[in-house]
């Protein structure tokens, strides 16, 4: 992980995620103050799509992808944490953000099988 993947927080938005975009840069990030490639402070809120992929699955946590071109942490709902594998399609959950205040994902499709190995 590097210094873009961050913990969620509650600027989500039913079916998307509020993310600031430099003015400077064009560069898209999630809850800065500061755009990270230029250090400028004009950032100008936008919606995103809400997508992204799974590239690493913990067991309460994992940590996608967005289509936007950088990670986020988040926990997966809708399947067990054994079905839940990296490369799988997600999107933001209609309930966003959970008490906790952590980024809630869905699976785009259903989950893959469970392979027991015997």
């Amino acid at each position: 992980m590097d210094d873009r993947t961050l913990d969620a927080h509650d600027e989500s938005v039913d079916g998307g995620l509020l993310l600031q975009r430099c003015r400077w840069c064009g560069n898209t990030a999630f809850q800065r103050l500061l755009c990270p490639t230029c250090a400028s402070t004009e950032l100008d809120e936008v919606l995103s799509d809400g997508t992204g992929v799974i590239v690493r699955s913990m067991r309460d946590t994992s940590v996608v992808d967005l289509s936007e071109g950088f990670s986020v942490r988040g926990r997966i709902v809708g399947a067990l944490p054994m079905h839940v594998r990296s490369g799988a399609r997600v999107r933001v959950a209609r309930t966003a953000v959970a008490d906790a205040g952590e980024l809630v994902f869905e699976l785009c499709e259903p989950p893959a099988a469970a392979h027991h190995g015997w």
